[in-house]
């Protein structure tokens, strides 16, 4: 027979707690229906989700889309921006729910059809109540995850994971690789999809 560390797991205690908690296994809709089918039905908790790409291509618009459609499904979802602050994100949101321009929306530079439509779109929002919430001014990892242990969140965006300070590490190889290996450890810690 064979000894096993008790920190390793048989395949057949794998297969064990694979059935067991394919009662409770949760998905959430990324809100997008072609997304959900390459997902196999959306995200799972326990994961870390990395989007990457070039500057400028909506990269943080997706994050956002993707928040505000999981909080509206009745999780609670957690945006940590390290880039730009909650206004320009909530005024993203509210713009593509409203179909403005957000710098229109930020300025005031609304028709009085524009301003009805900005009011539907800001009690969307509003009705999700304490499903979202925003964070622009927290830089440290260990700020950040202080953050989500403390709030039991089920979806959260760190948007712009290069801004992150980790303590002891300043080239950004070691940085990145150090801030993704703790986020997904903590994803699998507390329940979460990050």
């Amino acid at each position: 027979m064979i000894n096993i560390p008790p920190n390793k797991k048989t395949i057949r205690e794998i297969i064990e707690q694979i059935e067991t908690q394919k009662v409770t296994l949760e998905y959430m809709s990324t809100g997008f229906p072609q997304v959900d089918v390459w997902l196999d039905g959306g995200f799972f908790k326990k994961e870390l989700v990395v989007l990457g790409g070039i500057s400028g291509l909506g990269k943080s618009y997706l994050a956002g889309t993707l928040t505000y459609n999981i909080a509206r499904n009745g999780f609670k979802c957690a945006y940590f921006s390290l880039e730009i602050s909650n206004e320009m994100i909530v005024s993203r949101l509210l713009g593509a729910i409203a179909n403005i321009k957000p710098t229109h929306i930020r300025m005031g530079f609304l028709n009085p059809q524009q301003q009805i439509e900005k009011i539907k779109a800001k009690a969307d929002l509003e009705i999700l109540g304490d499903n979202i919430v925003f964070y622009d001014n927290l830089y440290t990892l260990k700020s950040i995850m202080d953050e989500i242990r403390r709030n039991k969140f089920d979806f959260i965006v760190v948007d712009f994971i290069q801004n992150l300070i980790v303590e002891n590490k300043e080239k950004e190889y070691d940085r990145l690789s150090l801030a993704a290996l703790e986020l997904q450890k903590l994803a699998k810690e507390v329940n979460a999809t990050i």
